[in-house]
């Protein structure tokens, strides 16, 4: 099953991050009326089982850290100056099929993903 295209909007609504089944990751950075100012972008051509199609991101509270899902894996993205890091700071193995949502919570800084395989963890 593919994929579509996400995007997701920071805690402080200063930068915008959306991920694509190329592997590609962009991050936007804003200003207080929603212009652009620059752009950066990241591509996850591999994960641990092979090629990368992204199809879901998250941003950390603290909007240091983008989570992106990637087939039934889960990587931890660092978010440094309006620049997203070129390699994964980790990967994780989430579920037995597709990762399709995930949400960060800004209350106890736990990550939810939910997927395919009808599981939410």
């Amino acid at each position: 099953m593919s994929a579509s295209p996400a995007s997701l909007s920071s805690p402080d609504l200063l930068a915008l991050a959306s991920v694509d089944t190329s592997g590609r990751v962009v991050l936007w950075q804003l200003d207080r009326t929603g212009a652009v100012i620059s752009s950066s972008e990241s591509i996850i051509s591999e994960q641990p089982d092979g090629y990368a199609i992204l199809s879901a991101v998250a941003w950390s509270p603290s909007g240091m850290f983008l989570v992106v899902a990637m087939q039934r894996y889960v990587a931890l993205l660092e978010v440094s100056s309006g620049n997203i890091s070129q390699q994964p700071r980790q990967y994780l193995k989430a579920h037995s099929d597709w990762v399709y949502g995930l949400s960060w919570s800004a209350q106890t800084g736990l990550l939810a993903s939910g997927g395919g395989d009808g599981v939410v963890k």
